[in-house]
């Protein structure tokens, strides 16, 4: 009985501490409608990048990373995030040009989402020193993103739709179907 109202004194208090979490993040500069909770070990660069709708939840160890370019004076954060949104264990997700992500969407842990690509087609220059690509990527609400998966620049996730774990997605889902693979393709409509 001891062990049972300790261990629910542990889950209240590790969940306060998240919200608290959430907070301190407002603090330096993330818009969010509504509650954000953030657990521990995430880190968000460059936080003033990020937009957040309520009742969303970054769990332990995701990395963040907004671009802090300073030509962009619009003030437009790199990413959005959606109402009742889910962001699983160690995911990151680098924001350089447009990332936004919908309503009630779930990403599943170990996932990479990226809006950025490094530049390789002039062959006079070593890889390191050429252009970034960039281009947005959108990712649908009620979407289900599975473990290990990678979301590449310039995709488009439908609503509604899946991605298999361990998928390289480097083109467009659409509404309401499965893809999974490596490169990820279409499996079967939902």
């Amino acid at each position: 009985m001891i062990y049972y109202k300790l261990s629910k004194l542990l889950f209240h208090l590790n969940k306060l501490i998240a919200h608290t979490r959430g907070k301190l993040y407002l603090l330096r500069g993330i818009k969010s409608r509504g509650r954000l909770l953030v657990k521990r070990n995430v880190v968000i660069v460059n936080p003033y990048r990020v937009e957040f709708d309520d009742s969303v939840t970054i769990e332990m160890g995701s990395y963040i990373k907004c671009s802090p370019k300073k030509e962009d004076l619009t003030g437009k954060p790199f990413l959005r995030v959606g109402k009742n949104t889910w962001i699983g264990n160690n995911t990151f997700i680098e924001a350089n040009k447009s990332i936004s992500i919908g309503d009630n969407v779930l990403i599943a842990p170990n996932c990479y989402i990226t809006d950025s690509s490094h530049g390789y087609s002039d062959k006079t220059l070593n890889i390191k020193d050429q252009e970034g690509l960039y281009d947005n990527v959108i990712i649908g609400d009620n979407v289900w993103v599975g473990t290990n998966s990678v979301i590449l620049k310039g995709v488009t996730i439908g609503d509604g739709a899946i991605v298999a774990a361990n998928s390289v997605v480097n083109k467009d889902v659409p509404n309401n179907v499965i893809f999974g693979g490596s490169p990820a393709i279409f499996i079967k409509k939902r």
